[in-house]
């Protein structure tokens, strides 16, 4: 009886030390931020000075809404790969259980 509860605890206490490894992949971008940005106005060489301002403000508009894209990308790629560190981040034995 002693010898089966020995085995026992020896068997449980060898359980508790396997590690299982985990394979995880970095997310996918969401579709919404994956999209090029807009090709810029082309003015023609006689445009006119109307055309001109025309353009440039459309441009800007293009350039503007480019450059908040890319700022939700960059916010939104460093955010998960902060989250997926953290995630795939070696533990070590003693910390397990304790927050």
């Amino acid at each position: 009886m002693k010898k089966i509860i020995v085995i026992a605890c020896f068997l449980l206490a060898s359980c508790a030390h396997t590690a299982v490894p985990v394979t995880t992949t970095f997310p996918e971008a969401p579709e919404l931020l994956r999209q090029d940005c807009e090709t810029l106005t082309r003015l023609a060489e006689n445009a006119k000075l109307s055309d001109v301002m025309i353009a440039i403000t459309e441009n800007y508009v293009k350039y503007a809404k480019c450059k908040k894209q890319n700022q939700a990308w960059n916010d939104w790629y460093n955010e998960q790969q902060k989250i997926f560190d953290t995630a795939t981040k070696p533990k070590p034995f003693w910390s397990f259980g304790k927050k």
